[in-house]
């Protein structure tokens, strides 16, 4: 990728087959299984690929989620906007105007689902949705941050990762930050997109 070119963010919404209605819905009440999946893109593909090598990140991940919503809070309410733009904040997208055309979409699908015959009697909605953007920290700066952490080989007995509490072996690598608390390489980067502090000594990355 060359330049400042990015990737268009994308959007695909679908009704999700043989879902299983549950049976105990209030009668008269109707509701949204809104089932988001999100792909995020990491770039800067030169520090990405290294990284990668050294074993310390993934090049993309996915967070997958799902929504029970009152069907009214999508057909009827006002506020239907921002109820998608709290449900795609809370997977990590930014309702920035170049995801704005998310919300239209996922609204208008959700219009389309009610209206359909087909869909008459089901009590719940069952609706996919399946996106993929640039990662909000796809950031040259955030990249170094994260290639700053000093990466070791595990020798004379296994550590445990404070993180996800599993056991990093003993030839095993693992990330160091500069407090000297070793994590598991993806698990210190994923907690780094949250917090630049040590999640033991709650020490601040320099």
């Amino acid at each position: 990728m060359e330049g400042d070119e990015l990737p268009e963010p994308v959007c695909e919404t679908f009704q999700i087959q043989d879902f299983y209605q549950p049976r105990m819905v209030s009668e008269g009440f109707r509701f949204y299984h809104l089932e988001v999946e999100v792909e995020f893109v990491y770039l800067l593909p030169d520090l990405a690929s290294r990284f990668a090598a050294q074993g310390i990140i993934h090049t993309s991940k996915r967070e997958k989620r799902a929504f029970l919503i009152n069907a009214g809070a999508l057909l009827h309410d006002p506020r239907a906007k921002h109820v998608v733009r709290d449900v795609l904040g809370e997977m990590g997208v930014s309702s920035d105007g170049d995801h704005e055309f998310m919300v239209e979409k996922i609204l208008s699908h959700a219009i389309a689902m009610a209206s359909d015959e087909r869909n008459r009697d089901l009590k719940v909605l069952p609706m996919g949705v399946s996106i993929s953007c640039v990662d909000p920290h796809n950031d040259e700066e955030w990249w170094l941050m994260v290639e700053g952490l000093e990466k070791v080989v595990i020798s004379g007995k296994p550590t445990d990762c404070a993180i996800c509490t599993g056991e990093i072996g003993v030839g095993s690598k693992g990330a160091r930050m500069p407090c000297s608390h070793v994590y598991h390489g993806d698990c210190i980067v994923d907690w780094l997109e949250d917090s630049t502090e040590c999640p033991s000594c709650m020490a601040k990355l320099p």
